[in-house]
């Protein structure tokens, strides 16, 4: 998948590597030595909470036992107001995506998840970006994905697939001191992702790296057509 875009695209080796690497990727498969990296054992950062409550439906009792205020629709958390992404989008509790947001295993599959709710939802839009682990001791910096949607109220809100959140975009961008990589609307990542498909390009491109570079990427999709 590397040698395909480095072969076909305008995109240097050391700006792939920056971005697309195993530790940008998943912090617990990290190539680094793992002394490197050091975990906070007492963390109050809000997102570690709000985490772990939405690992379950939220009944009285999770909000009591995570001190988690409830406001309407909405939960609060250290002035963090958020709502359960799993409660929010999906209708029946046996859809199998609905059993996924509240799975254990969800963490690590960021651009799985954003791909299902951008395909799924009209007038969204896909989001890559930097963000940082609030969970670490040093700025550990990781790869992650997201979608964003206009609200009813007219605000844009955060939809995480692998925290099962909605959040407003500027609290949710703050929480995790977020560097957006790129933002492709949904009609377009589903036009372009048809036409990596239909080329057979699927296994020579993956999603992260056309996340990542989508404009250098569909512009080397279309001189590679018509080189054909």
């Amino acid at each position: 998948m590397k040698e395909w875009i480095l072969e076909n695209t305008a995109i240097t080796e050391e700006n792939y590597n920056n971005l697309i690497n195993p530790n940008m990727l998943n912090l617990k498969n990290s190539d680094l030595d793992q002394k490197e990296v050091k975990y906070k054992l007492f963390c109050n950062h809000p997102i570690i909470t709000i985490n772990n409550f939405t690992y379950g439906k939220p009944t009285k009792l999770r909000c009591v036992l995570y001190g988690i205020k409830k406001d309407n629709k909405y939960f609060i958390y250290k002035n963090v107001k958020f709502r359960v992404l799993a409660e929010t989008i999906i209708e029946d509790p046996k859809d199998s995506f609905y059993k996924e947001l509240y799975d254990k295993h969800r963490l690590g599959s960021c651009f799985l998840k954003s791909s299902d709710i951008c395909f799924n939802m009209e007038d969204s839009k896909i989001i890559t970006a930097i963000c940082e682990n609030p969970s670490t001791k040093s700025e550990k910096k990781f790869l992650h994905c997201f979608v964003s949607t206009n609200g009813k109220d007219g605000s844009e809100y955060i939809l995480d697939g692998t925290l099962n959140v909605v959040i407003d975009r500027e609290t949710y961008l703050n929480l995790f001191n977020a560097k957006i990589i790129s933002e492709i609307e949904r009609e377009k990542m589903i036009e372009d992702v048809g036409v990596i498909k239909d080329n057979n390009l699927a296994e020579s491109i993956s999603f992260a790296e056309y996340l990542c570079f989508p404009d250098e990427v569909m512009e080397g999709v279309k001189k590679y057509i018509k080189s054909r």
